[in-house]
């Protein structure tokens, strides 16, 4: 994934739970939108260190069993 096929994704994410907020009115809800935006926004931060979004999809294609059991 290139990082402007990224950025479009995020902003499309963020625009959806924009979308989302604008409809709802319960509170659980909105947390579960806020916390959404939390998640864009860490994933957005972490991938903008040089080389951090190749180590986060190397490790997501990383078997369990093969990780290290703190």
């Amino acid at each position: 994934m290139t990082n402007e096929e990224f950025q479009e994704l995020v902003i499309s994410e963020l625009k959806a739970i924009r979308q989302d907020l604008a409809t709802k009115a319960d509170i659980e809800d909105i947390k579960e939108s806020l916390v959404r935006i939390g998640g864009t926004v860490e994933t957005l931060y972490l991938t903008s260190a040089p080389g951090m979004k190749e180590k986060l999809l190397e490790g997501m294609r990383t078997p369990l069993d093969e990780c290290v059991e703190d």
